[in-house]
């Protein structure tokens, strides 16, 4: 995994766009029909898939579960329990009778990805070139870039400094994509707390602030829901840095705290040892501090579960907002 993170100083795109264009360089998709594939184990017992006209691609363990799926809507650890042999067998039965088409994401000769043919293509370069101008301006700097095998966080805030206090706290976006078929694309709403780093995702209502699966994409509609995002997150900044100050002042009483401790247990989201903590330490019982405690926690996470993490703070950000605003 690669990964950045800053408390202080922007991150650099530059590198990151220079690599991106390397690996664009070296994909190749290509659309089979299954019948021109054949399943079958290699040198050091790598499973592979071999394509007329192509030749052998080796299947890493997502590229094997994605093809056990689509083959057969099957576990890849189902298949896994068989031996090579009879592995080829069901797989290449299964590849002849199926008569359908697969989009194939490949990387010299390593199968990156096993698609439907309608997975509409969104790599990472293109996300983060439509971020570049506001970089290039001034309007936002890039203060997170997390990379995975699957999935590629980035993380966005505007430079205006929200608090009143000496304690800066940045608006920003958290967003998150996958070029081989591991998640939807998204946009978040995000405030980045910079004295501990704590990044608190904000799902206004709910929902991301865009969310995109991988169909049907259409560049220039994509490009606009993009820039309309950014804008709302540009205006959503003022009123949850408000909240989140006031927080400050609102008191997080016994039982309120019991029963989001209660809560935090049935969705096993928020880790078992700060719900430990909470039970049984004593800390300053206002609703900007449960926050922080959560957020700070989540900093110990991948980038995966912490964004999950995180997003449980900001659902108690909306709720100590409703307390304001009651």
């Amino acid at each position: 995994m690669t990964s950045e993170l800053t408390t202080e100083k922007p991150i650099d795109y530059r590198p990151i766009r220079e690599r991106y264009r390397k690996v664009r360089a070296l994909t190749q998709d290509i659309m089979v029909n299954t019948g021109q594939c054949r399943f079958h184990y290699a040198e050091e017992n790598k499973p592979c898939l071999e394509v007329e006209g192509v030749g052998d691609l080796i299947l890493n363990e997502r590229s094997y579960k994605q093809l056990a799926q689509r083959c057969e809507g099957m576990s890849a650890s189902y298949f896994q329990r068989w031996e090579p042999a009879e592995q080829e067998q069901h797989f290449n039965r299964w590849l002849q009778e199926l008569d359908t088409r697969f989009l194939l994401r490949t990387a010299r000769n390593n199968l990156r990805a096993v698609l439907p043919e309608d997975f509409a293509i969104l790599d990472n370069i293109t996300l983060l070139e439509l971020f570049i101008p506001y970089v290039d301006s001034g309007e936002m700097q890039v203060v997170a870039y997390v990379e995975t095998d699957a999935k590629v966080f980035f993380r966005f805030r505007f430079p205006q400094d929200l608090s009143r206090m000496q304690d800066p706290v940045f608006g920003g976006i958290s967003s998150q994509n996958s070029e081989v078929g591991s998640c939807k694309y998204s946009m978040d709403f995000m405030l980045y707390r910079q004295v501990c780093a704590n990044g608190m995702v904000h799902r206004v209502g709910g929902e991301p602030l865009m969310s995109h699966q991988h169909l049907y994409l259409q560049p220039h509609e994509f490009t606009v829901q993009v820039k309309d995002a950014i804008e709302r997150a540009r205006q959503l900044q003022y009123q949850l840095a408000s909240s989140f100050e006031a927080a400050r002042e609102i008191p997080l009483t016994d039982e309120q705290l019991k029963n989001l401790l209660a809560e935090f247990k049935q969705t096993r989201i928020v880790p078992k040892r700060l719900i430990d903590r909470l039970e049984k330490e004593p800390f300053e019982h206002t609703w900007f501090h449960l926050i922080n405690e959560v957020t700070r926690h989540a900093q110990a996470f991948r980038m995966d579960r912490r964004v999950t993490i995180e997003q449980t703070a900001g659902a108690l950000l909306q709720r100590t907002a409703a307390l304001i605003d009651g």
